[in-house]
C-alpha cells in the first residue's frame, strides 16, 4: 500500500499534553517515516520525522530528496 500524504496525516495521531500518549504519537510518526523512507517518499519522511523530533533522520531524507531551496532552508 503507497502512503500518500492524506493517508499520512490521518495515520497521525492529534497531539496531546499526556507525556504516554505523547510518547506513542512519536512513535508512530517515526513509522510513518521510515515506511515513506521504504517507498522513496522523502519529502513526506522528512515531515514525519521532524514531526516526531528527530531532526537527524529528517535531514538526511531532505537530502536523499535532492530539494536544495528545502535543505537550505532546512539547515537554517
Amino acid at each position: 500500500m503507497i502512503i500518500t500524504e492524506e493517508l499520512a496525516e490521518q495515520l497521525t495521531p492529534p497531539k496531546t499534553d499526556d507525556p504516554e500518549a505523547s510518547a506513542k504519537r512519536t512513535e508512530q510518526l517515526r513509522k510513518i517515516g521510515k515506511l515513506c523512507k521504504r517507498q522513496g517518499a522523502y519529502q513526506l519522511a522528512t515531515k514525519k520525522y521532524t514531526q516526531a523530533g528527530d531532526r537527524v533522520k529528517a535531514m538526511k531524507m531532505l537530502l536523499k530528496s535532492g530539494d536544495l531551496e528545502k535543505i537550505v532552508f532546512f539547515a537554517s
